[in-house]
């Protein structure tokens, strides 16, 4: 079973645009096997431009899984990624 939420908002400052969004799982498995029972995955993203004509964008996001077992060590874990990200316009 898993249930998840996400949420999100755009800052309008100026010309420009920041979207700072963030989303939740939470994760229950199999009860029979103590060292997998649950686990919550905390994830946030921050999104700003960077160009002149907001084409050109950061993305910097972080994330974390904490995992209900005894021996968390071995599967917690957290992470920070960063990258850019290149915006076009197309009619369909």
């Amino acid at each position: 079973m898993r249930f998840g939420i996400a949420i999100g908002s755009e800052i309008e400052w100026q010309d420009y645009v920041f979207g700072a969004y963030a989303d939740y799982q939470y994760a229950l498995q199999d009860l029979s096997d103590d060292q997998y029972r649950t686990s919550i995955t905390p994830e946030h993203r921050l999104l700003m431009p960077i160009s002149k004509y907001r084409n050109l964008q950061l993305l910097i996001e972080y994330n974390r899984m904490d995992a209900g077992t005894s021996d968390a060590h071995e599967v917690d874990y957290s992470a920070m990624t960063y990258g850019l990200r290149l915006v076009s316009e197309r009619s369909i």
